[in-house]
């Protein structure tokens, strides 16, 4: 489904299972029109290969340059950073509300779009007869899975193997060193996004699956995506290591908070200072990062194995 969260996906700048390893098989390059079904559940003609590019997250302006389109891109939304390039690209508004003018005056042959996007647009765009293709990967392999269907569409088809390729061995191999154990013998991990509300992520989330996929169990995990903790819950849940995933503020500053502050101070893992801070760009981002930041987590969670 394609879910949007306004309120969370602003607040947390969310730019945006089990892990499959395969369902998407490349084809031979070249093959135009191509008819793909997006993860907004619509079929869609790719007419031509893509010549103008638009991008309306920075986890697609990262695929995009990964497989070696940059000169394709014509727009991107204002918080496409990475890479440095990409700063220099033109910019077409927020994530959340981008110009739909804008837009038309760059005149693209395609524009990718993921959760959070306004549905709103997308239908507008499709009117103007501009090609529009939706992804929405929630673990892992469907990051993986999406960066060789966006290969696909742009002729693209070799880099995107290779790409898809080194990060599928990459995480084999981080995996193999986590998995194995027991529910129980897993460290409690509580991932702080926001301090004030406090929020976690639940089940239906990358962030959750990265989690597992790092041998850690998520203290969080429910059918709330996005739950609002109070102090008295996580001091039940008592986890083992607590990482702070925060945007937009000094999360340096609140780390020492958190290690002084009188009732914080009782959780084991600010006991056994197990406090981390991490790169919200490389776990938010369903892009060709992703697997970094899985490996960072794992360091973090079983830091004995690696």
């Amino acid at each position: 489904m394609f879910r949007l969260r306004f309120k969370i996906l602003i607040l947390l700048t969310i730019f945006l299972g089990g892990v499959g390893f395969s369902g998407f098989a490349f084809s031979s390059p070249g093959g135009f029109p191509l008819r793909l079904k997006d993860d907004l559940g619509r079929e869609v003609v790719i007419k031509g290969k893509p010549q103008r590019i638009i991008s309306l997250a920075p986890s697609l302006t990262e695929i995009l340059f990964a497989l070696g389109l940059e000169k394709k891109i014509v727009g991107v939304t204002s918080f496409c950073n990475y890479p440095a390039e990409a700063k220099k690209k033109g910019k077409v508004g927020s994530y959340s509300n981008p110009s739909l003018e804008k837009i038309i005056n760059l005149r693209p042959d395609l524009v990718l779009v993921t959760q959070g996007n306004p549905l709103s647009l997308i239908k507008r765009l499709e009117k103007l007869k501009i090609t529009v293709f939706a992804v929405d990967p929630q673990d892992v392999g469907e990051v993986i899975k999406t960066i060789k269907k966006i290969a696909k569409i742009t002729s693209a088809v070799r880099k995107g193997k290779n790409l898809t390729n080194k990060m599928e061995k990459k995480l084999k191999r981080i995996v193999s060193k986590t998995k194995g154990r027991s529910e129980n013998d897993k460290p409690k991990v509580f991932l702080m996004l926001w301090d004030n509300p406090l929020i976690s992520v639940g089940s239906k989330t990358l962030l959750h699956n990265l989690v597992v996929l790092a041998g850690g169990r998520n203290v969080a995990a429910g059918s709330a995506d996005y739950p609002i903790y109070n102090v008295e819950r996580l001091l039940k849940q008592d986890p083992d290591v607590l990482i702070l995933i925060g945007m937009g503020e000094d999360w340096q500053s609140k780390l020492r908070q958190i290690k002084k502050n009188k009732i914080l101070k009782e959780l084991k893992a600010v006991k056994k200072n197990k406090i981390y801070l991490i790169d919200p760009d490389l776990v938010n981002r369903p892009g060709p990062r992703i697997i970094e930041g899985l490996e960072k987590l794992s360091k973090i969670i079983h830091p004995e194995m690696f």
